[in-house]
């Protein structure tokens, strides 16, 4: 059975240090308050415990925008995948309802930004917007999965010709700073298709025009990156994109 990423646990410690300053200082005034403690080495306390916890406040912050990615993360037991960042990839359809056309391979970008204890996510394409509802990592016999259930909405102003859906999508990665992601996606329409995602930039586009115009790189399998060079995208012909 696949089981779920412990992301609610990735930093015991850092959650530890704030309930043991607020223990230690309940129980000073409490002791100040039965007469136990003098006044002066009660504020002296105070004074300490609240420097320690606004010291711990500081270092989980520090650790949940940037250390929990690094090396000294992993060491201190962060195992969640680092996929934060644009990435550019190809969505190939591989079940179309009759009648439909198979507009063939379409450029799309994963839009990630990412915490240790969770993502947001969107979906970009020349013609929709698909938003990541609810997302987890799972690890089954050794790979670890991106599973997440999308809304996508059209960005047509008569939206009446394609009307939003839901979908899920489960994506494979190939460690904790991954250098791509591949996997499937299907909707209620009974569309069914492929994806790949194997060039990255750190910067998160806000729309399909901006992620075009970002500059991509390789990522290698330990999280460093080739030399930048420009990639040319040339924008898509109109057609529907059925993501």
């Amino acid at each position: 059975m696949p089981s779920v990423l412990p992301t609610n646990r990735c930093t015991p410690l850092g959650r530890a240090v704030p309930f043991l300053v607020s223990l230690t200082f309940l129980g000073v005034s409490t002791a100040l308050w039965k007469g136990q403690v003098d006044h002066q080495i009660y504020l002296t306390l105070s004074a300490v415990l609240m420097g320690l916890l606004g010291t711990s406040s500081l270092l989980f912050s520090i650790f949940t925008y940037h250390v929990w990615r690094t090396p000294l993360g992993r060491i201190l037991g962060c195992s969640v995948p680092d996929i934060q960042g644009t990435w550019r990839g190809l969505l190939t359809h591989t079940h179309l309802p009759p009648g439909v056309v198979n507009p063939g391979p379409l450029i799309v970008f994963l839009v990630v930004r990412q915490s240790p204890f969770g993502l947001k996510a969107a979906v970009l394409s020349m013609e929709s917007r698909s938003r990541v509802l609810a997302a987890a990592f799972t690890e089954e016999q050794g790979a670890v999965h991106l599973v997440y259930t999308y809304r996508k909405v059209s960005l047509f102003r008569d939206r009446r010709q394609a009307p939003p859906c839901l979908g899920t999508a489960v994506l494979t990665l190939d460690g904790t700073a991954p250098t791509s992601l591949q996997g499937t996606y299907s909707n209620q329409h009974l569309i069914q298709g492929e994806l790949k995602f194997n060039m990255h930039a750190p910067e998160l586009a806000r729309s399909y025009r901006e992620a075009l115009g970002l500059r991509y790189t390789v990522r290698t399998a330990r999280g460093r990156r080739t030399k930048k060079r420009p990639v040319s995208l040339q924008p898509l012909s109109p057609t529907r994109s059925q993501v």
